[in-house]
């Protein structure tokens, strides 16, 4: 469950069993720190070792890490790679499961969008940057009447653009 979002309302969020299994080693540690509370419901999931929150920016630093760990350059500013980037990844591989599902990937969008915790089926159309150049195995089992969905991207256009 996830309770303090931007859009300021709560959603489930699924998690794949390797990530649950993850969430219950850290659990049983959390648990077992000798902090008041802890294991409350309620209380904060992820905290430094003294109790208190992490700091806003603690996602951001290890984020950093794990690139420069990976030889991945940051380029910072706004500019990729970006902790964002891995939410619009995980959208395009969610609906890509779903084609690959045989479902209609445009049917599949309402899902995505509580998935996501989108209030409108148009700012998760936005979000999922697909296009038939780059993914023409989900156009072809798209409903044509769909096709609007995926637009074409103009001749000589590249994603690196």
């Amino acid at each position: 469950m996830i309770r303090k979002t931007k859009n300021g309302h709560e959603r489930i969020a699924p998690i794949c069993e390797s990530m649950k299994a993850v969430l219950i080693q850290y659990l049983y540690h959390r648990n077992r720190m000798p902090l008041k509370g802890v294991a409350e419901p309620g209380a904060l999931l992820f905290i430094k070792a003294d109790g208190l929150p992490f700091k806003s920016n603690a996602a951001y630093n290890w984020f950093k890490r794990t690139l420069a760990k990976c030889n991945i350059k940051h380029i910072g500013n706004h500019y990729g790679p970006r902790q964002h980037d891995l939410r619009h990844t995980a959208a395009c591989h969610a609906l890509m499961r779903v084609s690959d599902n045989g479902l209609d990937p445009y049917a599949g969008l309402p899902i995505l969008c509580a998935f996501m915790g989108h209030r409108s089926l148009a700012a998760t159309e936005q979000y999922v940057r697909l296009t038939t150049e780059m993914y023409p195995e989900l156009a072809a089992k798209a409903n044509p009447i769909n096709a609007f969905i995926y637009p074409r991207t103009p001749e000589g256009y590249s994603h690196e653009n």
